[in-house]
């Protein structure tokens, strides 16, 4: 099929159609199809009898740019990584890849979220956090040797993993909720630690867990506040 020829096909249909000369239009129409015939044989017409070659044309390269169409877009995504992973879902590490060059760059410790911030980043409710408790932390879960010095530094490069006690997980996750909240309040870009929703999701069901042991669950001693009529979104 030769796109030109179809082009010149339609147009001439169009225009004798258009003229209102029918029997222009309708010789014009015969010889196409005797074209067609002797070029291709009865096997064309024959697919979609009921239309007229100038519609059969159109279809047709309406079909090939549909093909071409798909056939790009499927060499696009076939491109891709095998395990779906982009550039935008590995954000870079602006802190390195250790405490010592974290320090170098200028990034600070949140043990709030347990990661280093680059330089302007804002530590929402960490230091309430360290304030609340004297947490300390040990090199193993029964708690035979504190966790100092080198050992720390080692644990905060990922070279070493260490042990804390349950209190600090709960707390931890009570902070994090403040943290959000006075982000929230502020009206300010959180830092990407408070957006992880499966980290949200793991705190809210683990202080739900706990609380859940509370003696007093079922007590009753609780009244809810006035119902609110002046909430906007």
């Amino acid at each position: 099929m030769h796109f030109p020829e179809i082009f010149s096909r339609w147009t001439s249909s169009y225009t004798a159609v258009s003229r209102g000369d029918s029997n222009t239009a309708h010789a014009a129409d015969s010889v196409e199809k005797s074209e067609v015939l002797d070029e291709e044989g009865p096997s064309r017409l024959l697919r979609f009898p009921w239309l007229t070659l100038a519609q059969r044309d159109v279809i047709y390269l309406v079909a090939a740019i549909c093909t071409f169409v798909l056939l790009m877009f499927a060499g696009i995504y076939g491109a891709r990584p095998a395990d779906g992973s982009t550039q935008a879902q590995q954000p870079a590490r602006l802190c390195g890849s250790s405490a010592a060059e974290a320090t170098s760059l200028g990034c600070t410790w949140d043990q709030l979220t347990w990661a280093w911030y680059p330089p302007g980043c804002r530590h929402y409710a960490n230091d309430e956090f360290l304030a609340y408790h004297d947490w300390k932390f040990w090199v193993d879960p029964f708690g035979s040797l504190e966790v100092v010095g080198e050992n720390w530094t080692l644990a905060l490069s990922n070279k070493k993993e260490i042990w804390t006690q349950r209190g600090e997980h709960l707390t931890h996750c009570v902070f994090f909720f403040l943290g959000m909240a006075q982000g929230i309040r502020d009206a300010a870009t959180l830092p990407s630690r408070f957006t992880e929703y499966k980290h949200i999701e793991h705190c809210a069901n683990f202080l739900l867990d706990a609380l859940r042991q509370d003696k007093d669950w079922e007590r009753i001693d609780t009244s809810p506040s006035e119902a609110f009529y002046d909430v906007h979104c």
